[in-house]
């Protein structure tokens, strides 16, 4: 999605930076509702969106951090592995499959109990 600067007079280009007013637009726009400034806030907090000072008291945001972020709508959880990086995430996705090869052979291993205890 292209998103249009007043302020500039063109399109937002990677590498350019937002002040909070043009963070907000650009996450809603994202997002097809109205972003809060909090949520802008905790985005930072969390690391997923870089920003430099502006003079006191003023921050500007990267445009490339964003461009493509989506929000999750109201009441949904936000998506627990969104700012993790890419070796977290796939260890991550790494120890699930480990545990599930462990709870099957778990089951296996009592099933076959189960049935030599019958005999």
């Amino acid at each position: 999605m292209e998103h249009q600067s007043e302020r500039l007079g063109r399109a937002f280009e990677p590498g350019d930076w937002l002040y909070p007013s043009e963070a907000l637009f650009v996450l809603s726009l994202n997002a097809g509702r109205h972003v809060s400034a909090t949520a802008l806030y905790k985005l930072v907090e969390r690391g997923q969106v870089h920003t430099r000072s502006a003079g006191h008291r003023r921050r500007q945001y990267l445009y490339d951090d964003l461009a493509h972020l989506r929000l999750p709508g109201p009441g949904q959880p936000p998506d627990e592995l969104a700012g993790l990086k890419a070796n977290v995430r796939a260890q991550r996705a790494y120890r699930a499959r480990q545990r599930e090869k462990r709870e099957q052979a778990r089951v296996l291993r009592e099933e076959s109990a189960e049935y030599r205890s019958a005999d």
